[in-house]
């Protein structure tokens, strides 16, 4: 059974990348987004290499979001930090 601390940390990184969706379907980019590996998946690797995928995901999604923006003319505003 996964610890209670894993469980919230990974409620947070959904809520955060539940946030990042919504600002991606607003723009019209929904499709680039990179979701959240499911927390069964996520919680098997290691530290590092959950780290590296939570941030490549991250990332990944803030690129597509200032590349629409760009595209759009408006300025990017981070949601992420």
């Amino acid at each position: 059974m996964p610890s209670v601390g894993r469980i919230e940390q990974y409620a947070g990184y959904h809520a955060e990348f539940m946030k990042v969706r919504e600002r991606m379907t607003a723009l019209g980019t929904v499709v680039h987004f990179k979701a959240l590996p499911p927390f069964d998946d996520l919680s098997r690797l290691p530290p590092s290499k959950k780290a590296s995928v939570v941030h490549n995901c991250r990332r990944d999604n803030l690129l597509a979001i200032e590349q629409v923006s760009k595209a759009d003319g408006r300025a990017p505003r981070r949601c992420l930090q």
